[in-house]
């Protein structure tokens, strides 16, 4: 993780900076601690700023997981395509079949996203893994409502400045759960 995708560590070490040149300027009354606590929050309120207008890789990856899992949601066939890599024929005719084989009710990817952005490679590429619950109906899953767990290997390729799926593969769930060991 990096400064950029959490202003978390910006906030904790701003405030608690600011505290105690705060706590400072109240036993001693000195103008320059006073002047020192009005910069670190000043620098604390841009920081937050500057974290939230940066959009690192990972979270445009994240962005695009969430964006192809809606996309799935709505049973929008041609959308989930274009997330597919262009030199990436064969993974576009199997998500092509998977999706018209189902009718998709809601997609839960959940907690346990792992995104690594494999840097040196050009272009960009990146691995996600994560567990999902998909709940549809067709196919396997039959006539009526089902849930499908799954565990997730998603593997990006940057195009066009775009995160694109390269491959993707799904085991049973529980591959997730033993890797979280």
């Amino acid at each position: 993780m990096t400064l950029f995708e959490s202003p978390m560590l910006v906030m904790a070490i701003g405030f608690t900076t600011a505290a105690l040149l705060g706590g400072l300027w109240l036993q001693t009354g000195k103008r320059v601690l006073l002047v020192l606590l009005v910069g670190m929050l000043a620098l604390t309120v841009t920081g937050v700023i500057l974290e939230r207008s940066v959009e690192t890789d990972r979270e445009q990856i994240d962005s695009t997981l969430r964006r192809i899992a809606r996309d799935i949601e709505r049973n929008d066939r041609p959308a989930v395509l274009a997330h597919i890599h262009s030199q990436a024929a064969d993974i576009r005719q199997a998500a092509a079949m998977e999706t018209s084989t189902y009718v998709f009710e809601q997609v839960k990817i959940k907690s346990n996203l792992q995104i690594e952005v494999h840097a040196g490679t050009d272009p960009k590429t990146a691995t996600a893994t994560f567990n999902v619950v998909v709940i549809g109906t067709g196919g396997q899953l039959g006539k009526q409502s089902s849930r499908a767990p799954r565990y997730m290997t998603l593997e990006f390729e940057q195009e066009g400045g775009a995160w694109r799926v390269r491959s993707y593969t799904h085991q049973d769930a529980s591959v997730g759960f033993k890797k979280r060991k």
